[in-house]
């Protein structure tokens, strides 16, 4: 006979459920040395006293982790957010983020992206015509210029992969942060 682990009522070996508290059982377990002694101390069993046994509690069905209307949420603007990170003006246009958490995480992660791609063409493109008339004065860069500027360019392609991380998200209905930036700031609230 096995024990409920719970409790420590004597349930049988095939019960899913513990009679006298509902707990699922897996496999025969030993309850405590305690509330083992004590059971067989008192003598009580639930059956014994003409108490019914207590049904099991019924347990949900396993349901998906979102909620319906996030499902809903999701498939009604997958498209807006999609587009939105080609387009950002697109979702606020719209107003879809005004009522959809979806649209909004969405619209918030394009704008961080457009303004952060500004600052960095901006920066890049200042820090490139330093160089740039840095090394027309001192000939004793030996290709330095060329390494930085190289650097720059592919440092410049970080949006793209931002865009392209963002397009994938939306499309698999995830409201994940951009790596790097997303998490700087919230503008739309």
């Amino acid at each position: 006979m096995a024990f409920c682990s719970k409790c420590g009522t004597q349930i049988a070996d095939e019960a899913a459920f513990c009679p006298a508290c509902g707990q699922q059982t897996g496999a025969a377990a030993v309850p405590p040395i305690s509330t083992q002694a004590s059971t067989q101390a008192s003598g009580f069993n639930q059956q014994q006293a003409g108490i019914p046994p207590t049904q099991p509690p019924t347990q949900p069905p396993i349901a998906s982790a979102i909620p319906v209307d996030a499902e809903r949420d999701i498939q009604d603007n997958k498209g807006i957010a999609i587009v939105g990170y080609i387009l950002f003006f697109v979702p606020l246009l719209t107003g879809n983020y005004k009522t959809s958490p979806f649209a909004k995480f969405h619209a918030n992660q394009t704008l961080i992206l457009t303004i952060c791609s500004a600052a960095l063409y901006v920066a890049r493109y200042i820090i490139d015509a330093v160089l740039l008339a840095i090394s027309r004065t001192a000939y004793s860069f030996f290709g330095v210029y060329e390494i930085i500027a190289l650097i720059l360019s592919i440092v410049s392609l970080a949006p793209l992969v931002f865009i392209i991380i963002g397009i994938v998200n939306a499309a698999g209905g995830k409201m994940e942060k951009l790596p790097l930036i997303g998490n700087f700031f919230t503008i739309l609230k």
